[in-house]
């Protein structure tokens, strides 16, 4: 019963994801991550860096996950919304939220941004808002230099700059 429901939950993720992409491209089947600190009111949002295979060495949460700039926003703001924002999870800093830099990240480039699409402020880095590929487990960038919702993903690196 219990590997039925992640099957289940595998196929929603991958039907939102190329909903929200508008293309035909395969995207992995993975089951949604567990909720992480950064998804918890109040606790910090850890910003440092691992190392991906096939995308060197990059910015990642707390848990390990990939963290994600988008072409479209042009180092401005969110324009990953509604939808796409139902895959590409932006960081978002809530009330009382701080963000911990470690591992290399370079404080001076962290800030944040009003959220579009909803209360609180989007994390930034070197003026790119951050984003969370649900598709990805810690230590995975799936969807790096992909093609989607009007512009490219690429994990970021320590300089601020696609990998």
């Amino acid at each position: 019963m219990r590997a039925r429901a992640r099957t289940i939950a595998a196929l929603a993720v991958v039907g939102v994801a190329v909903a929200a992409c508008g293309q035909a491209k395969q995207l992995p089947v993975t089951p949604l991550p567990p909720a992480s600190v950064a998804d918890t009111p109040g606790a910090a949002i850890t910003l440092t860096t691992g190392v991906i295979i096939g995308s060197g060495r990059v910015l990642v949460d707390g848990q390990g996950q990939t963290l994600y700039g988008f072409t479209s926003d042009s180092q401005r703001q969110v324009t990953c919304t509604a939808r796409c924002a139902s895959v590409w999870r932006p960081l978002v800093l809530t009330s009382g939220q701080r963000v911990r830099a470690s591992g290399g990240v370079q404080r001076g480039l962290v800030g944040s941004d009003p959220y579009p699409g909803g209360a609180g402020r989007v994390v930034t880095y070197d003026r790119w808002p951050l984003y969370r590929f649900d598709g990805d487990l810690p230590g995975e960038a799936t969807s790096d230099q992909l093609p989607a919702n009007g512009g490219t993903w690429f994990a970021l690196t320590v300089s601020g700059q696609p990998d």
